[in-house]
């Protein structure tokens, strides 16, 4: 869990991506896995690689923060809800939806939450307008 994270950084890093100091994971790194979790715990890491790959090859500027709710197992397919908050622009925003939905996984939005970030003055952006997005998507993959 620990080497993951630490590659995906690396890749971010590489990408000009800035990642949280959290990828999900913060109860985990500290205690021991019981068994029954880590089937989970690998299906939230498969999909956080594919979060990071899609948002690094759409130029996301950064993933401000990243939220796993409970995995829900059915019989023939998983479910790995996750709440995102990033900062990018319109056309990035629309590259990384594209990118999910050509995923391996099947990425369903949920909601999406748009609003105008702020410069670091506290000033608007004048030029291509950078945007703070919530999003709460849902990874379904088949067993």
């Amino acid at each position: 869990l620990i080497q993951v994270q630490k590659r995906l950084r690396e890749d971010a890093s590489a990408s000009d991506l800035m990642l949280p100091v959290s990828l999900g994971f913060t109860e985990h790194e500290t205690e021991l896995y019981e068994s029954h979790d880590i089937p989970r715990l690998i299906r939230r890491l498969k999909v956080l690689e594919e979060l990071v790959y899609a948002a690094a090859l759409s130029k996301i500027e950064s993933l401000d923060d990243i939220r796993f709710a409970d995995t829900e197992d059915k019989d023939i397919y998983f479910d790995v809800p996750v709440s995102l908050t990033m900062v990018c622009t319109g056309s990035k925003l629309m590259d990384l939806l594209y990118k999910l939905r050509t995923s391996p996984f099947i990425f369903i939005v949920e909601e999406l939450g748009i609003k105008r970030a702020e410069g670091p003055g506290g000033e608007e952006e004048t030029a291509e307008a950078k945007l703070k997005v919530n999003m709460s998507i849902k990874a379904i993959a088949f067993n």
